[in-house]
């Protein structure tokens, strides 16, 4: 056991002391703190493109309500309405335009007949935007004039373009369509975050293993231990530095929330929507995690041990590269359809459970023992994993011959058992 910690331990320290651990941890932190004064930001930006917009009214009285319109937000535009404080003459409008005073003037005068409104667009430069916005709007807080001058009752009117009520009749009710949304969002970038990590710490065994066996240390160091001990020790080890990677982050990140808040920008876990993902999903992304990473980190890490020469890696990662990618692009479609069949069936297959079942899990919430199932099985396949990979690690860590794929499927000499 004390040989086990020592080389955990070892693993541990030369993964945290590697540059690129360091460089990525720096990157994921900077991005997350990022992430968290994106809104303020993405504001700031929004206020840089907005058009002022100086409306001169003759009358028409529809200001206020042209104002309701597009605060409403409907049409979307992003335009500051404010009151012309020039005289109504073209000359006037043409030359603020042109000072570039004011981005835009819209023009409303009243006119007779059912169109009561006339309306014209003073513009720099095309703004189609903006042109489509205004018209939307003026059209909207017109309507009630025009209905009438042209003697048609609002109410009558309304009533008419009223929607036909649908009732809708459930027979299996899951979550709230608006929860479901926020589930599908916070669970896609979840997995995207697991994914990355699998991916990550996977190519990080595997280069380990090569960078072993190339440089003789793996001969050193199966002088003291068992290759199936140096093997378990290297995923142990790799495991710690990845949960503390992401225990940095998350503690980045909820400072980064709280000193947004200091500023006089805050934010609640409400806001960040974090507040409608239970503790049992956290609880699984860390199961999944574990889970993902010692199935794939064992894979890579057997394939790192056939590798001869560096430039033998972008073989070896192969198949669990493609596994890895088919795993992702099936959970994308289990969280848009989480009760599908092809999801469902997925979600126990060993190596694709870790990203599909918890896809399932945030959007679906399955019964309890799916899960619990999908874990079970994908452990009894990690026990016969990790015995393969031993074999795969015993038989070639000393060998130095061409890659293939094939070896590692046949029986082979054990160097040391």
């Amino acid at each position: 056991m004390n040989q086990f910690r020592v080389l955990v331990r070892r693993e541990f320290l030369e993964m945290t002391r590697s540059t690129a651990y360091k460089v990525t941890t720096a990157v994921a932190i900077l991005l997350v703190a990022g992430l968290a004064f994106l809104p303020a930001l993405m504001d700031w930006l929004g206020r840089l493109d907005q058009r002022r917009v100086a409306v001169l009214d003759e009358g028409t009285g529809l200001v206020a309500a042209l104002q309701e319109v597009l605060d409403a937000g409907v049409p979307a535009a992003d335009l500051v309405l404010e009151p012309w404080a020039g005289p109504a003459d073209e000359a006037a409008v043409e030359q603020a335009v042109r000072e570039e005073r004011v981005d835009g003037v819209l023009w409303l005068k009243p006119v007779a007949g059912p169109q009561a409104v006339a309306a014209r667009y003073v513009s720099r430069d095309y703004q189609r935007d903006a042109v489509s916005a205004l018209s939307a709007a003026v059209s909207q807080a017109a309507l009630p004039l025009r209905l009438q001058r042209a003697g048609i009752d609002q109410a009558a009117f309304q009533a008419v373009l009223a929607p036909v009520p649908l009732q809708e009749v459930v027979l299996e009710p899951g979550k709230e369509p608006r929860e479901s949304l926020v589930a599908q969002g916070l669970g896609y970038l979840l997995m995207l975050v697991l994914y990355i990590a699998l991916a990550m710490y996977g190519s990080m065994a595997l280069y380990g293993v090569t960078t072993e066996k190339t440089s003789r240390i793996a001969e050193v160091l199966l002088v003291a231990t068992r290759p199936g001990t140096l093997l378990v020790s290297k995923l142990v080890g790799l495991g710690a530095a990845g949960l503390l990677q992401f225990l940095l982050m998350a503690v980045v990140g909820v400072g980064a929330v709280l000193v947004r808040g200091q500023l006089g920008s805050p934010v609640s876990l409400e806001d960040l929507q974090l507040s409608s993902v239970p503790v049992g999903t956290w609880a699984w992304l860390l199961v999944f995690f574990l889970l993902g990473f010692l199935m794939y980190s064992a894979l890579y890490a057997a394939m790192g041990a056939m590798v001869s020469r560096p430039e033998e890696v972008q073989n070896a990662s192969g198949l669990p590269t493609i596994i890895l990618v088919v795993a992702y692009i099936v959970a994308i479609v289990a969280l848009v359809t989480p009760g599908g069949q092809v999801a469902t069936i997925a979600s126990f297959v060993p190596f694709l459970t870790p990203l599909i079942m918890f896809a399932r899990v945030v959007t679906l919430e399955p019964p309890l023992w799916q899960p619990l199932l999908g874990v079970a099985v994908n452990l009894a396949v990690l026990w016969l994993l990790l015995r393969w990979a031993g074999r795969v690690y015993r038989d070639n860590l000393l060998v130095q011959q061409p890659f293939s794929l094939r070896r590692a499927f046949r029986p082979g000499r054990a160097v040391r058992s």
